[in-house]
Order: structure tokens, then sequence, then C-alpha cells
């Protein structure tokens, strides 16, 4: 005899993956701002929470590099440039 198909609501876990869950505390305003600004862009609060944590991400990410280039720059421009000529 085949299985029943299960009854109910089905379980959190099939509708994410634990890696996408991510929870966040507002205050009531700022959901207020969150629901205005998904009606107006007709994206759910969750993606426009999504696209902000990606670009916190793309952030960080421009400011590690940033860093990187103005210690190189620093330690570039603070040596003195050789000459080979000896100013023959």
């Amino acid at each position: 005899m085949p299985r029943k198909k299960p009854v109910g609501r089905p379980k959190k876990e099939d509708y994410y993956k634990k890696s996408d869950v991510i929870h966040i505390r507002l205050t009531h305003d700022e959901k207020l701002e969150l629901n205005w600004i998904a009606q107006i862009t007709r994206h759910s609060r969750a993606e426009l929470i999504r696209m902000g944590l990606e670009l916190v991400k793309l952030r960080y990410q421009l400011s590690m590099r940033k860093q990187n280039f103005d210690e190189i720059m620093e330690n570039d421009i603070g040596k003195p440039v050789k000459n080979t000529d000896d100013g023959k």
C-alpha cells in the first residue's frame, strides 16, 4: 500500500535552507519604512533586506581593497626612487 502524503503545513526546513535564514530586529519605524519601500518597489521585505546585506558585503570588500591599496601606496611613496644614471 502506498504511503499517504503528509497532511498540514510543510516543515520550516522545506521552505528555507538553514544558511538562508537571518534574524534581524527592526524598530517599528524601520518596519514602516521597509513596508513603504516594499510597496513602491514591488519587492518583498525579505528581498529588500537581502539586497541591503549584499550591499553591506560589497562595501566591506571595497573598503578592504582600498585599505590595502592605501598601504601599498604609502610603502611605495615613502621609499626613494633609485637613479640608475649615476649623474652621467
